[in-house]
């Protein structure tokens, strides 16, 4: 018996070409769990494979070998079915070696590409002879996963509940990407040590989440039914429905409404001391606030400013003692007490440089020189949309178990900044976006069986 090479680096060892001809013998010998590991382990990964465009069915194969690699190989199997429900017969018959495997990068530097069809052939034999089906539809006309809400925590759900083969339906709403669409330099989130733009890191959520299979659209839900599954959700008069949905609709801080505090938001004017009061050291900047988060504020923004100016409308502040205290006794600090902030002035170019204030005792104004302003004057949860759906507690932010992201219904979570008033940064944000994706998928993989 002959060796025939049927592509580089693959060999027949049971037939010739010619008894093959005549024979329906499988021509590639199958491979066992350590050969399919060790093959698995030769992929690239590449992020904009080739191997993906020269597919006819256009497979994600870097996936589905990548679980392969990680000794995941029903999940595997699901990102071949659910993308070729013939995933098993072409495995064995698709001429790979001029297709995908022609494409794939090994091929081009070295010769031997990674033998992706024989791969795909172990991944469906291998849950197939285990007599799973994870092509079989629900009978749902509608998606696993609805992910609303496109902050840091909506779109790391949607990248894990993609990763995970769930194929999650992102609707972005009036603000894709979410606050951090409107703040200019993020220096505090790890992975880019020269900083980056707010816009450009939502971008990259967004690019790495789509490509794992996560569909988003800039809609924004009018409606949703969580009565009974599979749930409902409206855009319009559009309806989708889905098995499990994660909330993740953010909170808007509070402003003033001036026209000069739109327009120089991210450019002397911010909602997070946190976030920017990196960006003024040695410099004046004014706190607009009376509450808990105002003293917090301002008594963070003194390990750089040179001065610190809380404005406030009241001659007495509404925080806690402890606060106050903390506040009234740091030598940073002064306020402008019965005082209210009327409009802002500066630029783009070169930021802010006063503010026009007004006294609510009073009619005096007068301009107060500063280099950045900061509201502090509290933060409104989305969850209009839930109301008498969902539990929220005495400020409107959803409640969630304790341990959890699950909210009072099953199926349906919270993550980030709809559910979280302490922390309100990207990166807690980000971790309860995981954690609601995981808990997702726990309770998809639990209602199924």
């Amino acid at each position: 018996m002959s060796n025939t090479k049927l592509s580089p680096g693959i060999v027949s060892a049971r037939l010739s070409e010619e008894d093959y001809s005549n024979n329906f013998s499988d021509a590639y010998p199958g491979f066992n769990n350590y050969e399919a590991k060790v093959e698995a382990d030769r992929c690239y990964f590449c992020y904009d494979a080739p191997c993906i465009s020269a597919c006819p069915t256009e497979i994600n194969i870097p996936l589905f070998i990548r679980q392969i690699s990680t000794e995941m190989e029903e999940e595997a199997a699901k990102t071949i079915f659910d993308q070729n429900i013939l995933g098993g017969m072409c495995a064995r018959v698709c001429p790979t070696e001029t297709l995908c495997e022609e494409a794939c990068v090994r091929e081009a530097a070295e010769g031997k590409p990674v033998k992706i069809g024989r791969l795909q052939r172990y991944a469906t034999d291998a849950i197939m002879n285990s007599n799973i089906h994870p092509y079989s539809r629900d009978g749902s006309n509608g998606k696993k996963i609805a992910v609303i809400g496109s902050g840091p925590a909506g779109l790391t759900a949607a990248l894990y509940t993609a990763r995970a083969n769930l194929k999650p339906l992102v609707f972005e709403g009036s603000q894709p990407g979410g606050q951090l669409t409107i703040t200019t330099d993020v220096e505090n989130f790890p992975g880019f040590p020269n900083g980056i733009m707010g816009p450009e890191l939502m971008e990259l959520f967004r690019d790495q989440a789509k490509r794992f299979g996560a569909e988003c659209y800039f809609e924004h839900v009018t409606k949703v039914d969580f009565s009974k599954k599979p749930y409902n959700v409206w855009v319009g008069d559009k309806n989708y429905k889905a098995e499990s949905i994660i909330i993740a609709t953010g909170a808007t801080a509070k402003m003033l409404g001036l026209e000069s505090e739109k327009e120089l938001m991210g450019f002397g004017v911010s909602a997070c001391a946190t976030c920017d009061g990196f960006f003024f050291k040695d410099k004046k900047v004014l706190v607009v606030g009376g509450g808990d988060s105002a003293m917090e504020e301002a008594n963070y923004l003194t390990k750089f400013a040179s001065e610190v100016v809380i404005v406030h409308r009241r001659d007495e502040f509404r925080a806690s003692k402890i606060m106050i205290d903390r506040a009234m006794n740091n030598p940073k600090i002064r306020v402008l007490w019965n005082s209210s902030v009327q409009d802002i002035f500066g630029s783009q170019e070169k930021g802010v440089h006063a503010v026009k204030i007004k006294k609510t005792d009073s009619d005096e104004s007068f301009e107060e020189d500063c280099d950045g302003i900061f509201m502090a004057i509290g933060h409104k949860p989305n969850t209009d949309l839930f109301n008498d759906l969902l539990d929220m507690d005495e400020n409107g932010y959803l409640v969630t178990k304790n341990d959890s992201t699950l909210t009072n219904i099953d199926g349906i979570f919270a993550c980030g900044d709809v559910q979280d008033h302490v922390y309100r940064q990207a990166i807690t944000a980000a971790g309860s976006g995981c954690m609601s994706a995981i808990d997702a998928e726990r309770y998809l993989e639990s209602s199924s069986e």
